[in-house]
């Protein structure tokens, strides 16, 4: 008999769905649903702040993909386990398993499967979609985590946009921009904006649209 309480968040866009699991869990005893989230943003601030034991990750969720926040969960030393939910080719699932996740569900899986996959995780378990999603290994590590604030600035860089557009992007100042370019050249190791952009395309910290 559990003596504790499995915690959990719940992080998708939409209403019904994270309705729909929260019922499907409640009214188990040893479950207990600690937060929701509604983008990337908030499931990181709220998976740093409460340190569920489950979260439970909508793989389409806005403004951070589930990749992103894969990775900056892992740089956060963070020991949730992260269940994906989704519509993902395999290719994609492959990749989030290699950044630490420990299941992977489609979005049609029905309430009991879902119930086996959270029990399973709790146990420590990984639930494997089949044999050729590897087990995780770490992702390329960065001697500090970068903040919510920067990972934006860093997304604007991938996509090509000037200080002076990334600033209007976000209602900060060119100076502003220029302090956060700072910070993330040091914690990633870089010199230029070129570097920091290509290593974060490459080790999936940041996923093109």
């Amino acid at each position: 008999m559990r003596k504790t309480k499995t915690n959990i968040i719940i992080a998708d866009a939409t209403p019904l769905f994270r309705i729909g699991i929260k019922r499907t869990l409640e009214d188990c005893d040893w479950i207990r649903i600690v937060g929701e989230a509604v983008d990337g943003e908030q499931t990181i601030k709220k998976t740093s702040r409460l340190h569920p034991d489950i979260l439970i990750l909508s793989d389409d969720i806005p403004i951070f993909h589930s990749r992103e926040i894969l990775h900056q969960l892992y740089l956060m030393h963070s020991t949730t386990r992260v269940l994906l939910i989704g519509t993902t080719k395999r290719s994609e699932r492959r990749a989030a398993f290699r950044l630490g996740a420990y299941g992977y569900l489609p979005r049609y899986a029905d309430p009991a499967e879902l119930m086996g996959a959270v029990t399973r995780i709790a146990h420590g378990e990984r639930v494997i979609i089949d044999d050729e999603v590897p087990q995780p290994t770490a992702p390329h590590k960065s001697q500090e985590p970068l903040s919510i604030r920067e990972l934006e600035v860093l997304k604007c860089i991938t996509q090509g946009m000037s200080n002076q557009a990334i600033a209007e992007e976000l209602f900060i100042s060119e100076k502003t921009v220029k302090n956060h370019l700072t910070r993330i050249f040091r914690k990633m190791n870089v010199t230029d904006r070129t570097q920091a952009a290509l290593t974060a395309i490459k080790q999936n910290w940041i996923i093109l649209e």
